[in-house]
């Protein structure tokens, strides 16, 4: 079992699993066990498996994409899996129709590398079940997308330019503020939007090394809509989050800094669209009340080793739980919530399955 992801209502549990036949994307009913859907796939190693809604679900796989007189570039798109019809379980191709690439300023973003290729996952318009995609168009610039994963219909919902490198939207999905970069002059800009406008609130030139945009401070929305963003300070050294204010651009304050290692990521809540904790090193650090007490609870539970929450439904009744040990291989736990329970639901290597492991050296 790998990449587990819980469905909203939090009755299906989808992994991925390997076996000797190939490689596949279960889903399993969390009440019975029972595999319902059984999807092959060609990679093992996807990007994301996540649900887009309460019966669909989205992945991202590696595809190669062929550039006339240029070769190939691996890229990241979107598939699609549709599980409302259990007889008859559909599979597409998101955002296939993909510009045709020909010698003139729509090649353009081809010379910033594969990145620009990949189509990415922004966020989630609950209220209507689709998600929201960035992908590059034939004009050169890349744009985002409200797209129903069922049906692969899509609304553009902002046309950005060349630089456009990602956005942040609000609860609802809908884009508030949009990072630009240009590579040439090293050059970051952060605009928010005013009505139908888009306004410059920070302009800096590699004052901001490896900057990322995450999306706003969960626990600030509402109250003060501060931005999440990630890079290294020179005075500190190590890549860490940071606020920093919508209304003036500035940092505003450190959210999480790990002493000796670099944040990998943000964790990002998948119904709300706004930052919740951090991934350092072998542990997540919540800004989110609740996770953070449900993380102390699991700390309390798993003495002897590192359990780190992976996802979880909508109400947060259950949650995934992925727990990693000196002596056992990493297994994985449904996490009732309400219960105070905790299920073995699999592992990631199974063959090692009841064998002693060797203990590891600090």
């Amino acid at each position: 079992m790998d990449a587990p992801a819980l469905s909203p209502d939090g009755k299906r549990l989808a992994f991925i699993s390997e076996n000797a036949e190939g490689a596949f994307v279960l889903v399993a009913a969390v009440e019975t066990g029972s595999v319902t859907a059984r999807i092959p796939i060609r990679a093992t190693s996807l990007p994301g498996l996540t649900w887009a809604n309460a019966d669909t679900l989205l992945l991202f796989a590696p595809q190669t994409i062929v550039i006339p007189f240029g070769g190939p570039l691996l890229s990241i798109q979107p598939f699609s899996i549709d599980l409302s019809s259990p007889e008859k379980i559909a599979t597409r191709q998101l955002l296939l129709d993909h510009p045709r690439y020909k010698l003139n300023k729509s090649i353009i973003p081809v010379l910033f590398g594969s990145p620009a290729l990949s189509v990415r996952l922004i966020g989630y318009e609950r209220r209507t079940g689709r998600v929201l995609l960035s992908r590059w168009d034939t004009g050169g610039e890349r744009s985002l997308y409200a797209v129903d994963a069922k049906t692969d219909e899509s609304t553009l919902i902002d046309r950005g330019t060349r630089f456009t490198r990602d956005w942040v939207v609000d609860t609802e999905g809908m884009p508030i503020f949009r990072f630009e970069y240009t590579e040439a002059a090293d050059r970051f800009r952060l605009l928010a939007r005013r009505g139908d406008e888009w306004t410059p609130i920070a302009q800096e030139t590699a004052e901001l090394p490896e900057l990322a945009v995450y999306g706003l401070d969960g626990a600030r929305v509402g109250a003060r809509d501060d931005i999440v963003v990630g890079f290294r300070p020179r005075d500190v050294g190590r890549y860490g989050l940071y606020a920093m204010s919508a209304e003036t651009g500035e940092i505003s304050r450190s959210l999480y800094a790990h002493p000796s290692a670099d944040v990998a990521t943000a964790r990002i809540d998948p119904y709300t669209n706004v930052v919740v904790g951090a991934d350092a090193a072998d542990r997540t650090v919540w800004f989110d009340a609740g996770l953070a007490m449900y993380q102390a609870q699991l700390d309390r539970t798993w003495v002897d080793g590192s359990p780190r929450i992976l996802a979880w439904s909508e109400d947060r009744k259950r949650i995934v739980v992925g727990v990693d040990r000196p002596e056992r291989a990493p297994t994985y736990y449904l996490y009732d919530t309400k219960a105070s329970t905790a299920e073995e639901i699999g592992s990631r290597y199974p063959a090692l399955d009841g064998m002693k492991l060797a203990s590891r050296k600090a």
